[in-house]
């Protein structure tokens, strides 16, 4: 509890196991990357931050509890221990009705990458959050030299050109000459505009 610190953690299970995991993100109110370990199997997911408090709403001391951001609602996908995918990722839209997109980005990023129960329908949320949200995500990316999740991010076909070309400014501003090479590549093999031009004889 009250640990600033902790940013990310790995669960080695069985599928359908019980873990510590509802418990731990019970204490824990900050954002979360969980990593949960089937064997050779593994699910990546981001458990958002949420902020909670009580206030006093009149004398003698009778307080409303006051809860803000979606992280909370991800922290009740669980059932005796066990975490529902489904219930997780119908969180989702919660998540993006509090307009943090960025977030929501990262979320349908990992669960793209590591697809583990994730439905025809739930991935198709997900794309479309990509579609619209996206490219703020692949600048972070390219700013950090965040390779190979880049190249997961370019490998769905969701980033238009404009998204590629801010993404590769941030790698170059960055100094990241690998991860600007896999974007000039997705750069060249998207099919060009082209120039329009009239002539009046």
């Amino acid at each position: 509890m009250n640990c600033t610190a902790l940013r990310a953690v790995t669960v080695r299970l069985a599928e359908g196991a019980p873990t510590c995991l509802q418990r731990l993100l019970g204490e824990h109110a900050g954002e979360l990357d969980v990593c949960l370990a089937f064997g050779e199997r593994q699910a990546r997911l981001l458990f958002p931050a949420y902020s909670e408090d009580l206030q006093e709403l009149f004398a003698p001391h009778i307080f409303q509890r006051r809860i803000e951001g979606a992280g909370y609602a991800y922290r009740q996908c669980f059932e005796r221990g066990v975490l529902q995918f489904a219930q997780y990722d119908g969180a989702f839209y919660r998540l993006l009705q509090t307009h943090a997109f960025d977030v929501a980005a990262r979320v349908a990023s990992r669960r793209l990458r590591w697809p583990y129960a994730l439905s025809a329908q739930a991935r198709a949320q997900y794309l479309d959050c990509l579609r619209a949200h996206g490219g703020a995500l692949a600048c972070n990316l390219a700013a950090r030299g965040e390779t190979q999740a880049l190249a997961f991010l370019l490998s769905l076909g969701v980033l238009p050109r404009q998204d590629l070309g801010t993404a590769c400014d941030a790698a170059r501003r960055h100094g990241h000459t690998e991860t600007l090479t896999v974007l000039l590549d997705a750069v060249s093999r998207q099919p060009h505009a082209g120039l329009h031009k009239t002539f009046d004889l």
